[in-house]
């Protein structure tokens, strides 16, 4: 099956589950070019919106990643600087 068919199938089905007027508000206020609002157009911009939503997931990741790595060095610093003292 092609992804975005799969993808679409998902979005539905959880749609149909959750509040879909509040995701389709939020869809519509991220998505302002659309004007007609078929089942085509309020997916594609769903699918805008999961896009940006798991971008924003993954920065989020990577940045809590980096501030782990840096607490560790900090901690290995913290603690040179202990024992040389």
């Amino acid at each position: 099956m092609d992804i975005r068919y799969r993808l679409s199938l998902i979005l539905m089905s959880s749609l149909a589950r959750t509040c879909s007027v509040c995701v389709c508000v939020r869809v519509r206020a991220l998505c302002r070019e659309c004007r007609s609002w078929n089942k085509g157009s309020i997916l594609r911009c769903t699918v805008d919106y999961v896009r940006r939503l798991q971008t924003q997931q993954e920065s989020l990741l990577a940045m809590l990643k980096k501030n782990r790595q840096l607490e560790q060095q900090n901690q290995q610093l913290r603690n040179e600087v202990e024992v040389s003292s």
